[in-house]
């Protein structure tokens, strides 16, 4: 493996920051109104490339955070802080739609405001602690390079991923 410390990436950080502006236009597109519009528009056409954009983005972000993480040792720290930092924003959030919108959850809202990783109510949080979770086989499965394990590593993951869809 090539030893990633001292050497930047500068190429893959603006690939993972393009990433980033296409979710952000994808989110934009997804939950703005922008009226009715005809089937066949190019309107239509302009929101469902940002959405499919925002999709393509999702996955380079995840590749290039796992190329990125794949010599790095596992640390609870990090999933303790991803669960702060996520638990913080479910709450934050929910107290803005409380204050702005007079919101409030039932107990399965609040439970899942306070866990919001175990309780999904976040799925890309939840993905990426998942993700944090098993990088330790992970690693091994790709340092040890084992073609048949990669092979039904890469099965497990395509199932992992269509479940979202």
């Amino acid at each position: 493996m090539v030893d990633r410390k001292h050497e930047r990436q500068s190429n893959l950080e603006l690939l993972r920051i393009v990433a980033m502006v296409m979710i952000i236009c994808c989110h934009f597109a997804t939950y703005n109104d922008f009226g009715p519009t005809n089937i066949f528009s190019t309107k239509i056409l302009g929101l469902s490339m940002l959405r499919l954009g925002g999709k393509t983005g999702v996955i380079l972000f995840v590749m290039i955070t796992g190329y990125f993480m794949i010599s790095k040792p596992f640390k609870w720290k990090r999933i303790m802080d991803l669960s702060r930092q996520t638990i913080f924003f479910s709450i934050f959030m929910a107290l803005l739609a409380f204050v702005t919108e007079g919101i409030r959850p039932g107990v399965v809202g609040v439970l899942k405001i306070v866990f919001p990783l175990l309780l999904e109510n976040y799925w890309f949080p939840t993905d990426f602690a998942l993700i944090l979770l098993l990088s330790p086989i992970l690693n091994k499965l790709v340092h040890h390079n084992d073609k048949r394990l990669l092979f039904y590593g890469l099965v497990v993951a395509i199932g992992f991923t269509n479940r979202n869809t």
